[in-house]
């Protein structure tokens, strides 16, 4: 099978081509740390997606990461991060390629990942919560991951490559809660 191993798909020609990797959550955490590290190697170019200003600040000193305010929950936030993405890979896109194997650089680009990291979680039990934080969780860890997966599809499918790694929350944390929950009412 073809696409049994990734890395085998990939040829010479698309090796020369710069790596667009799309990561959602960069605000903090994982999301964070893979953008930094990615744009300290060569050939890759990181659209790192934040939901506030203030993650967006943290990229705006690191060369080859682009950040693009997205909201995962919202369709015209994600589609505005596509439109960003498309961008970038039409431009300078006529670049020829010489087939000679010469000193030549292509010029083309490429998205080579979505990487799904946005997620939150509430923790608690599930009596202390309303509805609305499950619902507001799976809107974003579920839903957000479907709605960008499928807005950057198309890119994907034309491409006849690429990866879609999404990662999950091993455990329901909020890193803005510095205090142990307790519940609304100490009874028996």
């Amino acid at each position: 099978n073809k696409n049994e191993n990734y890395n085998d798909n990939i040829t010479p020609t698309m090796a020369r081509k710069q790596l667009g990797v799309v990561i959602t959550g960069c605000d903090s955490g994982f999301g964070q740390l893979l953008a930094y590290e990615l744009s300290k190697r060569p050939g890759y170019v990181v659209f790192a997606t934040c939901l506030t200003p203030q993650g967006e600040e943290h990229f705006s000193n690191i060369e080859n990461v682009h950040t693009i305010p997205v909201d995962v929950t919202d369709q015209e936030s994600v589609d505005a991060a596509v439109s960003v993405v498309q961008s970038w890979l039409m431009s300078d896109d006529e670049e020829s390629v010489k087939d000679d194997d010469s000193t030549s650089q292509e010029n083309n680009k490429y998205l080579h990942a979505i990487v799904n990291n946005a997620g939150l979680g509430f923790p608690s039990l599930i009596d202390w919560q309303d509805v609305s934080a499950f619902e507001k969780t799976m809107n974003v860890n579920f839903f957000g991951v479907i709605r960008v997966t499928k807005a950057f599809l198309p890119i994907l499918k034309y491409q006849s490559a690429g990866l879609v790694p999404t990662i999950g929350k091993d455990k329901i944390s909020n890193q803005d809660d510095k205090e142990e929950q307790k519940p609304p009412h100490s009874g028996r």
